[in-house]
């Protein structure tokens, strides 16, 4: 895909606060009529450079004092809007949701972990090599961000 020259066209037309694309996923900070403008030109230009934006797969995070204007904004396209979510290897949005998405990760770790030192008495190995490629991976991810 062609992102670069859509990525220019939609900077030269929006303005943005912040603006990301991953390989073909993007995102982007702005007001909401900025965002509204942005995802607009998505829907004409993108379908020309190999891009056709599939609404139903966007999540705009907004904060909670903003939640009822976004819903009303930007729920009719079939967007998601919610005050949290994960993001990449991390999170973004309310403390409280990213508190309760931390215990659930720190939940599985322990789960894992514990699942691994089981298996390690039998196959020391495998368990090794399963927590080496595995685990400590996706903990030293987490970490990083």
């Amino acid at each position: 895909m062609a992102s670069l020259p859509l990525i220019g066209k939609l900077n030269n037309e929006c303005t943005l606060d912040r603006h990301l694309w991953y390989a073909d996923g993007s995102g982007a900070e702005a007001t909401f009529d900025n965002l509204e403008k942005y995802f607009d030109l998505l829907k004409v230009y993108g379908p020309s450079y190999g891009c056709t934006p599939q609404p139903h797969k966007y999540i705009l995070v907004t904060s909670d004092r903003n939640l009822s204007s976004a819903k009303s904004k930007f729920e009719h396209y079939g967007m998601k809007v919610v005050t949290g979510t994960r993001y990449l290897a991390g999170f973004i949005g309310s403390p409280t949701l990213r508190s309760d998405w931390l215990r659930e990760k720190a939940s599985f770790w322990e789960m894992a972990v514990k699942t691994m030192a089981r298996a390690s008495k039998k196959f020391p190995q495998t368990a090794y090599v399963a927590m080496k490629n595995s685990l400590q991976m996706e903990c030293n991810m987490f970490i990083v961000l």
